[in-house]
């Protein structure tokens, strides 16, 4: 396969639908590196798992697939928000059970599955329906080729959703990001963006799930906005940066895998790879500057 092929009318969609859900994670990384929220994200990312065992429990396939593992992240991302703002429970001790819980669950419904396939009620549950078994190295570590043309469109649309509340909401959002507590005195409602931000975050880690994974996809929604953050001060600088360098992660990564290894090695390692080296540079970077001045 040469790097021709690689934009070739089969590869080029998934590419352009990473391209897109990449975009959205380096804008969302911004706010989640100024607001904290990594762990946050990493909680939410693992409920994916129990999303996943959801819809092999019902024998989900294509959409309701998608939609049983987005209403299960959003949940979790509900309760996490609810236990964070009470401040009854500690935000990481909230998070750490929620994301065990969460992983627990999805195993344990996957197995359930299987040995309740013969009970009746259970048939009568699934309308007789068989879930194929689940593949849960393409879970963990995604596969780009996976994405259905739908995918594409559904892709730009939740990139361009979330460039416009960015857009749209952009001095709150900056205010709340620097200054929640002072945001609130001014008749920024922090409650709402907080739900909003969650919600947008689990959007995209259950579109990016099948791209790089639950597992990588958290490089994606962190390691833009940091290494962004270490060039520049200026916030609509490191939201452009932000982006660029993820996109050059993404499609470094497509590269290197189609068109130099000829599909042979998977994607989502290979852009993670190559954004941690990004953020390396922009320590140096950012070392050299203070050096300088």
């Amino acid at each position: 396969m040469t790097i021709r092929d690689a934009f070739g009318p089969d590869f080029l969609p998934p590419l352009l639908a990473g391209m897109a859900l990449t975009a959205a994670c380096a804008l969302l990384s911004v706010v989640i590196v100024l607001k904290r929220l990594a762990f946050i994200g990493q909680g939410i990312t693992h409920a994916g798992f129990g999303g996943v065992g959801l819809a092999a429990f019902l024998a989900a396939t294509g959409w309701w697939r998608d939609l049983a593992i987005f209403l299960f992240c959003i949940g979790t991302a509900v309760v996490i928000a609810v236990l964070g703002r009470s401040r009854k429970v500690m935000i990481d001790t909230a998070i750490g059970i929620l994301l065990v819980a969460a992983m627990g669950v999805g195993f344990l419904l996957d197995q359930m599955r299987i040995h309740l396939r013969g009970e009746e009620w259970y048939r009568a549950l699934t309308a007789g329906r068989v879930a194929p078994p689940t593949q849960w190295d393409a879970v963990l570590f995604g596969n780009i080729l996976y994405l259905r043309s739908e995918d594409v469109w559904l892709a730009v649309g939740c990139a361009a959703v979330v460039a416009l509340t960015l857009a749209l909401l952009y001095k709150e959002i900056v205010f709340f990001a620097f200054d929640e507590t002072v945001s609130r005195v001014f008749g920024v409602r922090t409650g709402l963006l907080h739900y909003l931000l969650l919600i947008m975050i689990a959007a995209i880690i259950v579109l990016c799930m099948k791209l790089l994974g639950l597992i990588l996809v958290n490089a994606l929604l962190i390691i833009p906005g940091a290494a962004a953050l270490l060039v520049s001060r200026r916030l609509s600088t490191v939201l452009i940066a932000s982006v660029i360098l993820g996109e050059v992660g993404m499609v470094g990564g497509y590269l290197a895998a189609f068109g130099v290894w000829g599909g042979r090695l998977p994607v989502g390692p290979i852009v993670v790879l190559i954004l941690a080296l990004l953020f390396a540079a922009s320590i140096v970077l950012n070392r050299l500057r203070s050096a300088r001045t």
